[in-house]
């Protein structure tokens, strides 16, 4: 198994903690976008229904 320094493990850990950071603001972003969808579907079914409501 290989050694490393501490500067070598801050280092591998400071890389992974962007990548995980990153991968969290992915995941809110697209989370977010589905909540707007969802929204959007939601009004207009609500469209739908009083149009039906309606004729």
């Amino acid at each position: 198994m290989a050694e490393y320094t501490n500067q070598e493990i801050m280092e591998i850990m400071s890389s992974n903690a962007e990548k995980i950071n990153s991968n969290v603001l992915k995941e809110e972003r697209i989370a977010n976008e589905i909540e707007q969808v969802i929204t959007q579907l939601e009004y207009k079914i609500v469209e739908l229904k009083n149009h039906a409501n309606r004729a």
